[in-house]
């Protein structure tokens, strides 16, 4: 699992790295490149989270449920902190390890109503309906693994807005 997961990681951040220069090509701003970028990788963890139901590779990649909680979390976090920043939080340069936190615990968040709504619908309809397995999703280890990958995801995304964020100030503050 951990060289799927570092060769997943290297293609992701490649891409990301082709999509940035190509959306600056095209006249993107740093903060429409970021957003646009954040958004792009939510959007793919969407298309891998609902491919990975409809072709069961759940039960196919035993490792894929928790990469996924990782890899989601991570950019549902980024499009939260992108956005979130410019509207509410400042003093960027002075706090980063409280960004960092504030963010991380904003995925966090959104990882804990993820597994709560599982939860929830494992209750009351079926595990089969989510990942079609018999297999239950209301296990402890596997919420507490979910969790943590979760915040993985989150600290990962919190990380990376503060380097994205830092671009954009800078930007700001070289306007005439």
């Amino acid at each position: 699992m951990p060289n799927t997961f570092l060769l997943l990681l290297a293609w992701v951040s490649l891409n990301n790295m082709v999509l940035k220069r190509s959306l600056r090509r095209v006249g993107f701003v740093p903060p429409q490149v970021n957003q646009t970028l954040a958004l792009s990788l939510l959007a793919l963890a969407l298309l891998a989270s609902l491919a990975s139901s409809v072709f069961n590779l759940y039960e196919k990649f035993w490792w894929l449920d928790e990469a996924l909680h990782t890899y989601f979390t991570f950019s549902l976090t980024l499009v939260l902190a992108l956005y979130g920043y410019g509207k509410v939080l400042t003093g960027c340069h002075q706090h980063r390890i409280l960004l960092v936190l504030t963010i991380a615990g904003l995925g966090l968040a959104c990882g804990s109503l993820w597994e709560i709504a599982e939860w929830g619908y494992d209750q009351t309809v079926s595990s089969e309906a989510i990942y079609g397995t018999t297999n239950p999703i209301t296990d402890m280890s596997d919420s507490m693994t979910d969790l943590i990958m979760n915040l993985a995801g989150s600290l990962a995304a919190g990380i990376t807005s503060l380097s994205m964020l830092a671009i954009e100030v800078d930007m700001r503050e070289e306007e005439p």
